[in-house]
């Protein structure tokens, strides 16, 4: 059984969630890096951490030169509200995030890894070892290495990915100030394209637990939650990042730091301020981009099943009605080459001679009749006779 969880219901649980397996967790911004550490400890591989925007700055006391330590798993930790900062500080002597032996795939998205002090050690903000880690629109801003790699060090058994990632501000001592590898793979790029409507799990209500027993432990009903991916971005390309490249590695280069803004919603979709996640308005209506509202009707001769802008109906078809779902075929031996027609008049019959199917443009002459085009045998004698009067007859 899989269940999902807040970190308060899972801390009040305590040793009765010890062994249970979440699909997902949420924890507050604000709160310790232990929080997230809890979650990943009872998480499967392949689990989500949804964060709310706020500040984590105290470590999670399984390093004392690391806040957040996440080991011999894989999970997706992502910011779950637009507009806010999930923010991940580092401290003296402690760099943020330590990444190894995931045996799968880790992402962090929509995230800030800022202020990590790597002293006497390398990857300021992001250390990754034996792992394949996706990073998302993350940012790193002033993060610093006594060795190599002040924002990210990548070292043996690893693949890294960059989407719409930022850089400001970090140093090392050695090599790579931004991006250190040591012979691994490390691909950095653009702003990601995005999903048409992702969803989410969103958190859970969790009542006040001040004074209260434990929670039963219970699936929880999930719900769209806006999503982390939006329909695509707006992208601005910085300035080039300074990178090392170690032995026989891969890195893309030149490599750039991007800033990645939501695209607003597209017209046929609207949502409380224009921006993802959007919603797609009714059968026959829709709005212009960045909309609030759906306040365009689409008129006689268009047409829209939602979602899109109004369209205007094909020729062999009519639409007589406004804001129509969809528009009403020509019959079968009519046709209609213009667009955008609203009456049924509209339809044309064709000519003698031609047909057409429903839904026509225009009329395709009729082929040769199979009586006309096929001929007897000619054979003589009693058959010829036979075959004669046969034809006489029928």
């Amino acid at each position: 059984m899989i269940y999902r969880f807040t970190t308060a219901t899972l801390l009040a649980q305590g040793a009765a969630v010890a062994g249970r397996q979440l699909e997902s967790c949420n924890v507050r911004g604000g709160l310790p890096f232990s929080d997230i550490a809890a979650c990943f400890a009872n998480v499967v591989s392949g689990g989500d951490i949804d964060l709310t925007p706020g500040t984590m700055n105290t470590w999670d006391g399984i390093y004392s030169n690391t806040q957040l330590s996440l080991q011999s798993k894989y999970a997706s930790i992502a910011c779950s509200e637009d507009g806010g900062v999930c923010a991940w500080q580092g401290a003296t002597g402690k760099r943020v995030v330590y990444i190894v032996n995931n045996g799968g795939t880790s992402t962090l998205e929509g995230l800030t890894i800022k202020d990590g002090d790597a002293a006497g050690n390398s990857g300021g903000g992001l250390y990754v070892q034996n792992s394949n880690v996706v990073l998302i629109i993350v940012a790193f801003i002033d993060n610093a290495a006594s060795y190599d790699g002040g924002a990210i060090s990548v070292y043996s058994g690893s693949t890294v990915t960059l989407q719409g990632c930022s850089f400001a501000g970090n140093t090392a001592s050695r090599d790579g100030p931004n991006v250190y590898n040591n012979g691994q793979s490390v691909v950095i790029s653009g702003c990601p394209a995005g999903e048409d409507k992702p969803t989410r799990p969103s958190p859970p209500f969790v009542p006040s637990l001040t004074n209260s027993p434990p929670l039963p432990l219970s699936p929880l009903l999930s719900s769209p939650l806006p999503p982390h991916l939006f329909t695509g971005y707006a992208q601005i390309q910085g300035s080039a990042l300074s990178n090392y490249n170690y032995g026989s590695g891969t890195m893309t280069t030149p490599a750039y730091s991007y800033t990645c803004t939501p695209r607003p919603c597209q017209a046929g979709t609207y949502s409380q301020d224009g921006m993802p996640p959007c919603t797609d308005c009714s059968a026959g209506k829709s709005s212009n981009k960045a909309a609030t509202s759906c306040d365009i009707t689409c008129q006689a001769g268009q047409f829209t099943p939602g979602g899109t802008p109004c369209e205007t109906c094909p020729a062999g078809s009519y639409g007589p009605f406004t804001e129509a779902e969809s528009c009403i075929s020509c019959p079968a031996d009519t046709y209609s080459p213009k667009e955008a027609v609203t009456s049924k008049s509209a339809c044309k019959d064709c000519l003698e001679g031609r047909t057409s199917e429903k839904g026509a443009a225009s009329c395709d002459i009729l082929p040769p009749s199979s009586s006309s085009s096929s001929a007897l045998p000619i054979v003589g004698g009693v058959a010829g006779a036979l075959a004669l009067l046969a034809c006489t007859i029928f």
